[in-house]
């Protein structure tokens, strides 16, 4: 009986404080350098770690497991201990790089900022639309699509991170096909155009005000007054919308 009591170990999860009990076969097999034996409670579902050690209650002392957490590294995404300045792959130090581009380049900086927050969830739908309008903005679309395609590197085949670079493929046509479509009205072509828009409105615009002075001193069309003033007004209305136009191409 007194062999039984001394086997048996008795001891308390950490997180949620649940009684367990076991005997001395929970720590066979462990290395010599082992910190303690592993367990996840059945009420909380969280890990911690059984020691050889007897608390002054009696009790076999627990603590909570140590997860190392990871950070990623500004210049090439790689991750690295979350704290430690200098990153394992690339060598950079984090705190210099991070200074540096506040400087040089407060624009990337900024991005890089975004960028960071998309690493600390990056199932977040919010922070990649913030990242890429941000960077639409900045005309850098290239920088970002750069972060995806390391962040492929590392992370492998991701649907998540397709998903994203064929956003900024379109965001990148959409802005090639404006850039032309602006290049194109700027052409001499387009400023003769604009003038002959013009000079056609006022005409109509002018002939439908002298059609209707004529009518107001001798009736000729009255059927048609309406339809005549409509024509009129928006004469001078598309007109007039094409007048700052045609002073800026002047």
């Amino acid at each position: 009986m007194n062999v039984e009591l001394a086997a048996e170990i008795r001891f308390r999860c950490p997180h949620c404080q649940k009684l367990f009990c076991t005997d001395q076969t929970a720590f066979e097999g462990l290395k010599n350098n082992a910190e303690g034996a592993d367990f996840q409670c059945t009420d909380c579902q969280k890990d911690f770690i059984l020691t050889n050690h007897h608390s002054s209650s009696g009790l076999y002392e627990t603590r909570e497991l140590r997860k190392t957490q990871f950070a990623n590294c500004p210049k090439c995404s790689a991750l690295k201990p979350l704290g430690q300045d200098e990153c394992p792959h690339c060598g950079v130090l984090e705190s210099k790089f991070n200074e540096i581009q506040k400087v040089e380049n407060p624009r990337l900086f900024q991005l890089n900022k975004a960028w960071q927050e998309i690493l600390k969830d990056i199932t977040v739908d919010k922070t990649h639309q913030y990242f890429l309008d941000q960077a639409q903005k900045q005309s850098a679309l290239n920088f970002a699509a750069q972060k995806y395609n390391d962040l492929k590197k590392i992370m492998g085949e991701d649907p998540l991170i397709e998903k994203y670079l064929k956003q900024i493929e379109y965001r990148l046509d959409a802005h090639v096909k404006s850039q032309f479509l602006q290049s194109r009205s700027e052409t001499p072509e387009a400023q003769q155009s604009l003038l002959a828009s013009g000079r056609l409105f006022i005409f109509v615009a002018l002939f439908g005000t002298f059609i209707l002075i004529i009518n107001k001193i001798k009736p000729l069309f009255p059927n048609l007054t309406g339809l005549v003033v409509a024509i009129t007004v928006l004469s001078y209305g598309l007109w007039f919308l094409t007048r700052p136009s045609i002073s800026k191409k002047n």
